[in-house]
This record gives structure tokens, sequence and C-alpha cells, in this order.
């Protein structure tokens, strides 16, 4: 489905804010689970659209169909990229995954069909989803995947930290895993994951009993998604709420 939006005015701006999108035009390209993975700050022509729009196709066909297009060409880069990234998706293939996209990058070794990076942001994400993680292997891939995207359009810099944080979360290390939750929202402050960092930061505080810190991370969502909002009679409000509850259960 293709959207046009004039991201200039009212929802249409929040909603560009809220996914990092502030300059017009521009186009960006979500896959079916809703994350942008393509970015320009410009209108593509048809032809190059249409290209970008095939690869996100390929890397998101059903595995019944990936699985018919290997059969038919096994040594074919796009037919292995294909087949590796239905996999992936499934979550359960790993290994056969990684076989898949580890030969694609084998057949395509100078990136001729410009699925470098994807392939190794998933191979990354492969490394970190196993049962022992080889972070040097981890930090290969993502790297890769961060260098192939020259010009940003995949937006791998702030994927590729997004999953390093949400890899901190198996830790059960509450404030390392804040830290690097708010470090992210620093460093990539128009990130499509930035919502989903500070709604967790709130979660992380309101476990810890810190409904100062909750609000503040609310309160920072509520301003980077609708512009510049302050509630300092909230903030006071809750905390003398929170502070008598805790008396009144001693």
């Amino acid at each position: 489905m293709l959207l046009k939006l004039d991201a200039h005015y009212g929802e249409q701006f929040d909603f560009g804010r809220e996914i990092g999108h502030d300059h017009n035009p521009g186009t960006l390209i979500f896959t079916p689970d809703g994350a942008v993975i393509s970015h320009t700050k410009q209108v593509l022509s048809t032809e190059k659209m249409l290209a970008i729009i095939n690869d996100v196709l390929l890397a998101y066909q059903p595995l019944k169909d990936a699985q018919k297009a290997h059969k038919k060409e096994p040594e074919d880069a796009r037919a292995n990229y294909g087949l590796g990234c239905a996999l992936f998706n499934g979550g359960k293939k790993d290994g056969d995954a990684k076989k898949h996209l580890e030969k694609y990058l084998e057949l395509d070794k100078e990136n001729k069909e410009g699925l470098g990076a994807e392939a190794h942001f998933r191979l990354g994400v492969i490394e970190l989803r196993a049962k022992e993680v080889d972070e040097k292997k981890v930090g290969e891939h993502f790297k890769r995947a961060v260098e192939l995207d020259k010009d940003g359009r995949l937006r791998m810099k702030e994927r590729v930290d997004w999953k390093k944080v949400k890899a901190l979360q198996k830790s059960k290390k509450a404030d390392e895993y804040k830290k690097a939750l708010r470090k992210h929202v620093d460093s990539f402050s128009k990130s499509a994951f930035v919502a989903q960092a500070l709604m967790a930061i709130a979660d992380i505080c309101l476990k810890a009993r810190d409904i100062e810190g909750a609000v503040d991370a609310w309160l920072e969502l509520q301003d980077k998604r609708f512009g510049s909002i302050e509630y300092p009679e909230m903030r006071k409000l809750l905390t003398k709420y929170w502070n008598q509850s805790k008396r009144s259960k001693k």
C-alpha cells in the first residue's frame, strides 16, 4: 500500500515526529511489522521506489515461496537472501537462516544487489539470539551493516543500537538496561524507537518505585510526540501522592 502524507500540520506532523521524520519532501518505507527500513530526505523516482519495494517484498515473502525460488536457483544470490530472511523472520530456524544469508554474502561479495547491509544486520541479530553470544561476531556483522548503509537510508545506526539495547533486557540488570535506553534516546533523538525506549524507562522507574523518574519519562515522550508540553504541577502532584502512598503502607 502506498500512502502520501503531508506531515506539516496536525496529527500528520505528530506522526512524523514520532517516527523520526522531520523533512519534506521525503520518503519512508515500512516493513509489515511497522519498522522503518528506508528513510530518504527526497522524493524517490518510480524506478528507485519499485526497486526498494521489491527488496522489501523479497525479505518478507512467505517461506514456501522463498523455498520454491531457492530450489529453482540454489546458486542465485537473491534466492539465498530471500530464503535466509524468510527463515529469520520465523525465528525458529536461525541456523538455516544463517547458512543462506552467509551464502548470499559469498555470492554477492561486491554488494551489487545492495542487500549486504540487511544481510549483515540479520546475521548480527542471529548471533544475539544464540544461547552463547559471540560478541565479536555480533560486532563484526553490525559494524559491516552500518558501513554498507552509506547514505543512512536504512537507518542502520539506530537499528543496530536498538538491537543491542534490547539484548540487555535479558540480562535482568535494570540499571544497565536503563542507562542503555537513556543513551539511545540521547544519541538518536529522532529514532523510531525513542517512544519504546522512554516507555521502557518509565516501566523500570515504576518497578523501582521512582514515580518522579517515570513521570519525567512520560513527559519527555509527550514532548517528543506532540511538541513542548510541561506539566510541573502534575509531576509534583504524582510525587506527593506516591510519597503519601508509601507512608500509608508502613
